[in-house]
Formats: C-alpha cells, sequence, structure tokens
C-alpha cells in the first residue's frame, strides 16, 4: 500500500526542472527563464520592441524573442546585452557596442580589432575570422567555437554612414536557423 502511494505522488509531482546549460553571458545560462535572468541583473528593462517583431537581428536566432535588455560594458567599451528567448528559454546574448562614431571607420574598425584581441585572450585563437574593407564597406567578422558555446564578432560599417558592433554567444546546437554575418554565412557546427 505504500508503495502504492509512493508511485502515486511521484507521479503527480512535476517534472524535475531540466539542467541548464551553458553560461552565455555573465551569470546567464542556456535554459534560463526570463524571470531568472532578470534576477541575475535586477537593473534590466524590457528589450526595445522592434528587436522582437523587426528581425533580422544581427546574429540572432530564428525564433528567439527579444525580453531584456541590460546596459553593460565589453572590454572596457559601454553597450549593452539583449537577451533572446525561446520556448526552451534562454538562447542566445547578443552585445552591441555603443558610442560608435559616424564617419570614423578607422576609429571604430580599431574598437572593434581591440574587442577581438579580448575575445582572442579569453576563447583563444577563432574558427574563422574576416577583416576586410573594400568599396566602402568595412567588415571584422570572427567565430569562435567551444565545446560549449559558439562566439561571433561582428564589425560592419558601410561608408562611415552606419557602424555596427555585437558580440553575439550562445550554446551549440543542432542546424540553427541563423541570421547575421557571422553565424549565417558559416553556419553552426
Amino acid at each position: 500500500m505504500l508503495a502504492l502511494l509512493a508511485a502515486a505522488a511521484l507521479a503527480a509531482a512535476p517534472p524535475a526542472p531540466s539542467p541548464l546549460g551553458p553560461e552565455l553571458w555573465r551569470g546567464a545560462r542556456v535554459g534560463m527563464t526570463p524571470d531568472q535572468v532578470h534576477a541575475l541583473f535586477p537593473m534590466a528593462r524590457n528589450a526595445p520592441s522592434n528587436l522582437i517583431t523587426r528581425p533580422p537581428v544581427a546574429n540572432a536566432v530564428v525564433g528567439g524573442s527579444a525580453v531584456w535588455a541590460v546596459d553593460e560594458e565589453v572590454f572596457g567599451r559601454p553597450s549593452y546585452a539583449t537577451y533572446y528567448f525561446g520556448p526552451a528559454g534562454l538562447l542566445e546574448v547578443v552585445v552591441n557596442v555603443k558610442d560608435l562614431r559616424l564617419r570614423h571607420t578607422r576609429d571604430n574598425f580599431e574598437v572593434a580589432r581591440a574587442i577581438r584581441s579580448g575575445l582572442l585572450q579569453y576563447y583563444g585563437r577563432p574558427t574563422v575570422c574576416e577583416d576586410t574593407a573594400k568599396r566602402g564597406l568595412d567588415r571584422l567578422d570572427c567565430r569562435w567555437v567551444t565545446p560549449s558555446v559558439q562566439v561571433g564578432l561582428s564589425y560592419v560599417d558601410y561608408g562611415g554612414l552606419s557602424p555596427n558592433l555585437d558580440v553575439a554567444v550562445r550554446a551549440l546546437a543542432g542546424r540553427l536557423h541563423e541570421t547575421g554575418p557571422v553565424f549565417g554565412r558559416h553556419g553552426a557546427t
């Protein structure tokens, strides 16, 4: 009789939460809920609504929705991190560097290269890294693949008028639907 009651209690108990995946950014781990990430970053604000409804966001996993944005710093540069969630929890963090200056491509490129140097020290040699400048389009695209995460650095500046520099960190997974210069062109491994 006791065994029957114990079996009934186990059947009625909610399933154990699945273990969290690897750390993506400052303690945020793959699979965390929006509430868990907010607990890590109480100063987080809602992500801009245009990120949710207007994909593609560079390097974002298609199917994820931006929920939180947090002011950050990446290798000494002011930035903000956007946390993307899917049905299974946290998918990816995209850190966008702020304060890039229009028509200052050389200075902006140096900032991108300095962040690449920081990532090199942290993750080692990148799997892919392209540093190109031609016909007014300046790019630095690098990707690191570790046993648990994939990291992409993307700097794009077209004609000195639209500089964008971001670092995207996500767990390794099967073939994801991806967008953006780093992950979209080279695909997941």
